[in-house]
């Protein structure tokens, strides 16, 4: 990879009960810089 990225990542668990999303830095092979991070649950 040339230089660094941005990247955001969202993930919903396999109960279905929310969704969780993290925006980090990387060069490809290390994490360069941790963004905010943030789990909301989904409404019933």
């Amino acid at each position: 990879m040339n230089g660094a990225v941005w990247a955001l990542g969202l993930m919903s668990g396999t109960s279905m009960d929310g969704i969780d999303a993290a925006l980090l830095r990387t060069d490809g092979t290390a994490v360069l810089e941790w963004g905010p991070f943030l789990s909301r649950p989904y409404a019933a």
